[in-house]
């Protein structure tokens, strides 16, 4: 029986890394396709819940040589280095039963140092710096376009300074583009897991999403904590300040737009038009800061009551 479940185990591994590496071959001639890349970890994470993180790395290790083969040592290297690790986190705390919130959160920690780590490899072999690299390209193209942006009334000094912020915000950027993809990543895999595979493992709904309540003090002490380093030497505070404060920002923001959603839901509309108001609130750039004061106000009074309290006796 052992020996059975063991050649199961390495078939559907088997045939995980085939389809894995068909796709990623694909998307390597057709760039259209790239952007399906953040999903990759879907399947494997789906085989570290049934078969264990063994058998989930011996199947990356294998589309990590297809690819190679069919493509160059720098694009497997690419696809292992950065989405290994977020697959074998995510699907062993998923295995292990741990909170949904615990399991992105490990999910985006994974990410976020999987992308720094390949930035880091990249600067090493190549001695480029990517973000002088995307500076210096910005520049060359706002000099060329000088002409072009004052006639459209757009101040060059003002481009400039956008660019310089998101420059300094890079790190922030990444840390939210790790945790936006783990969120996704584990829905998806959770959604997998209820339409084919016999589990009895919940899908939470965004509706309940809710943060930890010590995550206000926890913010509170990062921007406090990050102000402070002005007194240390050899350390960017402005830059710093700049990327907690964004990261705080938008991790409010998720609540405050999951608290939206529950409200929109109590009307009984219809799910399509919830998201569309969702989206349309995600893309309106003013309402994101009064969207993360909501999320936090929600996170003291737990409007939607999903804290669990102790019953009186």
């Amino acid at each position: 029986m052992e020996t059975q479940d063991k050649r199961k185990a390495l078939t559907e591994s088997a045939m995980i890394a085939t389809l894995t590496s068909m796709f990623v071959v694909a998307t390597f001639y057709i760039p259209m396709l790239s952007i399906l890349l953040a999903l990759i970890p879907v399947p494997f994470v789906v085989l570290s819940i049934r078969r264990g993180n063994r058998y989930a790395f011996f199947s990356m290790v294998m589309v990590s040589i297809i690819i190679g083969m069919l493509t160059g040592i720098v694009y497997s290297l690419f696809v292992l280095v950065l989405f290994g690790p977020m697959a074998l986190a995510m699907g062993w705390w998923i295995r292990h039963r741990m909170d949904p919130h615990e399991v992105i959160f490990i999910g985006a920690v994974a990410s976020a140092l999987s992308i720094f780590a390949m930035l880091q490899i990249i600067a090493v072999a190549s001695g480029i710096q990517l973000t002088t690299e995307i500076s210096q390209m910005f520049t060359q193209v706002i000099q060329q376009q000088a002409v072009t942006l004052q006639n459209m009334n757009v101040e060059v000094v003002a481009l400039e300074d956008a660019v310089n912020y998101l420059l300094l915000v890079f790190p922030g950027l990444i840390l939210i583009q790790s945790l936006f993809g783990a969120f996704v990543n584990y829905y998806l895999t959770m959604a997998v897991m209820r339409r084919f595979v016999p589990s009895d493992e919940p899908l939470p709904e965004f509706s309940r999403f809710r943060l930890p309540g010590h995550v206000v003090l926890g913010a509170l002490l990062l921007v406090v904590l990050s102000w402070l380093t002005q007194y240390v030497g050899d350390i960017h505070t402005g830059g710093l300040l700049a990327n907690v404060t964004l990261l705080v920002v938008v991790v409010f923001f998720m609540q405050g737009i999951s608290l939206i959603s529950f409200w929109i839901k109590g009307t009984r509309v219809p799910k399509w038009v919830r998201g569309v108001i969702l989206v349309i609130l995600v893309i309106l750039s003013p309402m994101i800061t009064l969207i993360s004061l909501l999320g936090m106000v929600d996170v003291l009074a737990d409007f939607r009551k999903l804290t669990d309290r102790p019953k009186s006796s």
